[in-house]
């Protein structure tokens, strides 16, 4: 090697080594300085912890006025977050004694929050770092879980250490307005590759009506039944009544905004295509696995009916009465195919005594044992004690009004049949997929005891 070039590097070598001890001195001179003799406060006794942290482990950290010391790796680009502000961190903690508590990184996933809804040390920490940047704080115990500590892992008056690194932070609001811009791009984007021609609302919902309908307009108070397709951009189905087979009736002011503002676009007999930004259906959160968060739905809508909350109470009333009519017809008709003899209550319930059973019987007061076999019309049984070989025990006043008016026509000891009509029964709305709507009861009954 050149002689000048060795002389060279070495006075280098020596010149960066002297600096670097002098930097440590300085640091250590100052960290011993800050040093507090006989510390009274746990502020004092954090402190020198911390000092002596630093001290055996040779790091130079600056520290705020409040107490926490800090090294920033990475300054980062832009400005510095506030408190108002949204704030998405990877980040690993851990105590003096080299515990890690909590970590991001090991979860594979940055975090997210309002940097005014985490510790004091945080809202003071996160402030000295720009996006992107990364910086190391130790945060003395009262900015963090001071004397209650935060589970086995974090004891009180813990002194804890955070690696930070800012990947983004925002306020709410223009998060959301980049969201509005990407959906509306994505929207524009979906209609210009499917040839569609749309009209829009001012906040943002584009629509295609292909049929107005007529009558009367449809309020925010309305009940609405409808049939509709909903869907994904991708064309990804996640809900339908047109599969169901049957439309879906409901209060406007019960579902999204979106649909709030689309449905009265549309009167009865109506029919229209709609496409709902993010934000005026589940927004960030999606809902569940079938819509993805921030996801623009399309829905099919056709409005089959409006009507007011007294009109529906009148409907409903209507055909409450006129199925009561239909499910008697059809419990007579099963009497007579089956050639059975039955009595029937005031209440419409028809009921055959085998066995009559002792002449006390139980009341709405009581609590039954009973083994049972419920069936339907069509004998198709859904639900059986004596399958399971072991007869239930329950108050009779917690059970459908069907059993409260049947099961008291029988003593202890007690056989026979209970056939109930829907209504008395489990109505329009009938019971999981072993129970349709509007669904008669049949009801093979022993009355085991009662109290």
């Amino acid at each position: 090697m050149n002689s000048i070039l060795k002389i060279t590097l070495l006075i280098f070598t020596i010149t960066i080594g002297f600096n670097n001890e002098a930097f440590s001195q300085r640091f250590l001179k100052k960290y011993k300085k800050a040093m507090i003799k006989n510390p009274s406060t746990q502020a004092e006794k954090d402190k020198n912890l911390i000092l002596e942290y630093l001290i055996s482990n040779k790091l130079k950290f600056e520290s705020t006025e409040s107490g926490i010391y800090y090294s920033i790796s990475k300054e980062g680009t832009g400005g510095h977050p506030d408190s108002l502000h949204m704030v998405n961190t990877h980040y690993k903690g851990y105590r003096l004694d080299g515990k890690i508590f909590d970590s991001s990184y090991d979860r594979g996933e940055p975090i997210t929050f309002p940097l005014n809804g985490v510790i004091k040390g945080w809202q003071e920490a996160i402030p000295l770092l720009k996006k992107g940047g990364k910086g190391t704080f130790i945060i003395p115990s009262h900015l963090a879980y001071g004397v209650r500590g935060a589970g086995a892992d974090i004891p009180p008056n813990t002194v804890l250490i955070f690696d930070v690194e800012l990947m983004d932070f925002y306020r709410e609001e223009e998060k959301v307005a980049r969201q509005k811009k990407i959906d509306q791009e994505n929207i524009l984007k979906y209609l210009k590759d499917n040839g569609l021609k749309a009209e829009k609302t001012l906040s943002g919902i584009h629509y295609i009506i292909e049929k107005a309908g007529s009558g009367a307009e449809v309020k925010e108070t309305s009940f609405v039944k409808v049939h509709y397709k909903g869907s994904l951009l991708n064309g990804k189905v996640f809900d339908s009544s047109y599969e169901r087979n049957e439309p879906s009736m409901f209060p406007l002011n019960r579902v999204v905004k979106g649909w709030q503002e689309a449905i009265p676009l549309l009167k009865k007999g109506g029919k229209g295509k709609f496409l709902i930004p993010s934000h005026l259906a589940y927004g960030e959160r999606g809902a569940g696995e079938v819509i993805p968060p921030n996801s623009v739905l399309v829905f099919e809508v056709e409005l089959l009916d409006v009507m007011t909350e007294e009109q529906l109470l009148q409907t409903q009333s209507e055909a409450a009465e006129q199925q009561k009519i239909v499910d008697d017809n059809l419990i007579q008709k099963y009497i007579k195919d089956n050639n059975l003899k039955a009595k029937k209550t005031a209440e419409g319930v028809y009921y055959i005594l085998d066995e009559e059973g002792s002449s006390a019987k139980p009341n709405i007061k009581s609590q039954v044992t009973v083994h049972y076999e419920g069936s339907l019309l069509d004998g198709n049984i859904f639900d059986s004690s004596f399958q399971r070989g072991e007869p239930a025990t329950f108050p009779l006043s917690g059970v459908v009004k069907g059993w409260q008016i049947g099961i008291p026509q029988f003593g202890k000891g007690g056989k026979g049949t209970i056939l109930i009509p829907s209504h008395l029964g489990y109505g329009s709305r009938g019971a999981g997929a072993s129970i349709p709507p509007n669904s008669v009861l049949i009801f093979k009954v022993e009355i085991i005891d009662f109290k």
